[in-house]
C-alpha cells in the first residue's frame, strides 16, 4: 500500500441499498459485530455501525489488496480496534447522524464527527480545560460559541481516539488552542505537544470533522464512498 499522508472518507447513510445488498453487508462482519448491531434499538444506529464496519473491509480491501474473508480485528486493552498482521494500515471511524466517516493512515490516526446542534455551555466549563472554556464564551454570540465548542470537541475527542485510550483520558487533563491558523496541544502533564497534527473541516455545513496524527501530511480532501461500491467491492 501507498499511502503518506491521512486520507479522510465519508459515507451517507441515508443511500439507498436495498435488503438483499444490506443483509450481504451483515453477512461480510465479524460475529461479535453482528451481535452488537442486533442489540441496537435504532434502526440508524445498527446502519451506523454496520456501515463503518464496512467502510474498513472496502478501504483494507481496496489498498491493502486483500480479500474480506482475510480481514481480521483485534482492539487494545482501551477498545480501540486494529488489523491484525497489517502494520501499516492504521483506521479510526465516527459517525454522527446521516456520516460515517473514516480516516486511514500509515500510522496511528483519530477522527471525529458531530453534527452542529445546540449545547449547554455548562458541559464545556466541566469538562474542558478553563482556557478552551474562555476561548469558546469569548465568541460574538450564542451560534458562534457553539460553533468553536463542535470545534474543540471534535478535535480532543480526535485525539484520545489517535492515542488508542478514548475517555479513559479525562478532556480536561490537556489543552487544544488556535495559534495563527493551526491547532496545537498542550498536555497539563507533558507540555506543549509538538508531536501532534490536527486538522479540521466544516464538514457538510452543519458538521464539524477533526482528525489528529503524529507529523505526517493531512490530505484535505474528503473523499465520498458509495454504498453501492462497498457492495460492489466486497463481492469480489
Amino acid at each position: 500500500m501507498v499511502l503518506f499522508m491521512v486520507e479522510v472518507y465519508s459515507l451517507k447513510c441515508d443511500d439507498e441499498i436495498n435488503k438483499e445488498q444490506y443483509d450481504f453487508l451483515l453477512s461480510l462482519i465479524s460475529h461479535q459485530r453482528l451481535e452488537q448491531i442486533k442489540k441496537f434499538h435504532f434502526v440508524e444506529d445498527a446502519k451506523r455501525t454496520l456501515f463503518g464496519e464496512a467502510m474498513i473491509r472496502y478501504l483494507a480491501c481496496s489498498r491493502m489488496n486483500l480479500q474480506n474473508e482475510n480481514i481480521c480485528f483485534g482492539k487494545n486493552q482501551y477498545g480501540k480496534p486494529f488489523l491484525y498482521n497489517k502494520p501499516r494500515f492504521f483506521f479510526n471511524v465516527s459517525h454522527s447522524a446521516n456520516w460515517v466517516v473514516c480516516a486511514i493512515s500509515t500510522k496511528e490516526v483519530g477522527v471525529d464527527i458531530e453534527k452542529l446542534k445546540p449545547i449547554d455551555m455548562k458541559i464545556a466549563k466541566r469538562f474542558f480545560d478553563k482556557r478552551e472554556y474562555h476561548y469558546i464564551m469569548s465568541a460574538a454570540d450564542f451560534a458562534t460559541q457553539v460553533e468553536c465548542f463542535y470545534d474543540i470537541w471534535t478535535l480532543k475527542e480526535s485525539y484520545v481516539k489517535y492515542i488508542g485510550k478514548g475517555l479513559h483520558i479525562p478532556l480536561n487533563s490537556f489543552c487544544v488552542y488556535k495559534e495563527e491558523q493551526d491547532y496545537k496541544l498542550l498536555s497539563n502533564r507533558l507540555g506543549n505537544r509538538q508531536d501532534i497534527c490536527f486538522s479540521k473541516f466544516d464538514f457538510n455545513n452543519n458538521y464539524k470533522l477533526s482528525v489528529c496524527s503524529g507529523k505526517i501530511r493531512h490530505n484535505k480532501i474528503i473523499n465520498q464512498i458509495k454504498l453501492v461500491d462497498i457492495v460492489g467491492r466486497l463481492c469480489k
